[in-house]
């Protein structure tokens, strides 16, 4: 259903290999109480961690095509759109920083990405 490829701007992406109709469960983006078998340039805050490959390629945006949504000690991607064929899926981080209790005074320490803070 996805693949991680370039985005061609800020590195690598998550890409649609298939249209996907609003509502599409697309996969774990952070799981709770699972450790991480890396930790360099991942996500671990209060016990959550980002998946591999899924949550650590998912880019910002504040227009993204997805929401995330916490079932238990899970947070998965759904679209909220349709999404074309090899289309990037993006997600707002500062939605997932509220639900998993990121201070605001962190975002910017936890989420920089070229054009999200400047």
């Amino acid at each position: 259903m996805f693949k991680i490829r370039d985005t061609g701007t800020i590195g690598l992406g998550v890409f649609t290999t298939k249209k996907l109709n609003r509502g599409v469960l697309v996969g774990e983006v952070c799981l709770k109480g699972v450790k991480p078998y890396i930790n360099a340039g991942r996500l671990i805050h209060d016990d959550w961690c980002e998946t591999h490959p899924l949550g650590r390629y998912i880019n910002h945006s504040s227009n993204s095509n997805c929401d995330i949504v916490q079932l238990n000690d899970v947070i998965d991607l759904v679209t909220n759109q349709f999404v074309k064929i090899e289309e990037e899926l993006t997600m707002n981080y500062f939605d997932i920083a509220r639900m998993i209790n990121i201070p605001e005074e962190l975002w910017e320490e936890y989420f920089y990405t070229e054009g999200i803070f400047k």
